[in-house]
């Protein structure tokens, strides 16, 4: 059948969010975003996000994810939503080297949730730099 769905929703992603620094951050888990999220469930849309699992900032690689509660906190709210994860939370300035090991507890712990491989985790990730 076709692919029906909402998105992509633009939330924590790289410099667009910057572009709004003067503004409120968008985030996945903001209230104003619920009726969409409610929208989806009753439709069974699938709803596609830009959300950066971790700030832009130049860190050290910990292993810990500043925004992965942000997205959490959605998937438990909403169990029945269908959430597609654009580019797996990944873009050219975040990165962990375990990500992939995140990727795959999320995915465990919430069925619903799946992630499109497109853009830079297809570039970097899976064919590598080289």
């Amino acid at each position: 059948g076709m692919w029906r769905g909402i998105g992509e929703v633009m939330c924590r992603h790289d410099d667009l969010t910057t572009l709004l620094q003067e503004n409120e951050t968008p985030c996945m888990n903001h209230v104003a975003l619920e009726p969409m999220y409610e929208f989806c469930v009753k439709h069974g849309l699938n709803c596609m996000m830009h959300q950066n699992a971790d700030r832009t900032a130049k860190v050290e690689s910990n292993g810990f994810y500043e925004y992965q509660f942000e997205m959490e906190q959605v998937l438990e709210k909403f169990p029945e939503l269908k959430l597609v994860w654009c580019h797996a939370g990944v873009s050219r300035r975040t990165f962990e080297p375990n990500h992939h090991e995140m990727l795959d507890e999320l995915m465990d712990k919430y069925p619903n949730l799946t992630a499109d491989i497109s853009w830079v985790v297809w570039e970097l990730t899976i064919c590598g730099e080289d």
